[in-house]
């Protein structure tokens, strides 16, 4: 399930949900990006921004890729905090 709106207008929305198909660990295991399989007319825009990479690495053209994302929230005037989350504005490695 997606858990943030990333691109709205492309259906890659809050509460989406799809099958994960592929993923990409860096070098200490932890997750760079996951391929997810979703209904037609789902992350059509995405897909063809990395269709090149996707054929590359043996991916196929219905997956959309979800990228790793990190926000820092300011909590008051003094604090904030540094979140990672793992549904991320997409962009081709």
């Amino acid at each position: 399930m997606i858990t943030a709106n990333i691109d709205v207008a492309d259906g890659l929305a809050n509460g989406d949900l799809s099958k994960l198909s592929h993923f990409a660990l860096d070098d200490q295991n932890r997750a760079l990006r996951v391929w997810l399989l979703f209904p037609n007319g789902v992350g059509v825009k995405v897909r063809g921004k990395v269709v090149g990479y996707a054929n590359a690495k043996g991916i196929g053209g219905e997956m959309a890729p979800i990228n790793r994302r990190y926000a820092t929230v300011p909590l008051n005037l003094n604090r904030s905090i540094h979140a990672k989350r793992n549904n991320f504005p997409l962009k081709p490695a």
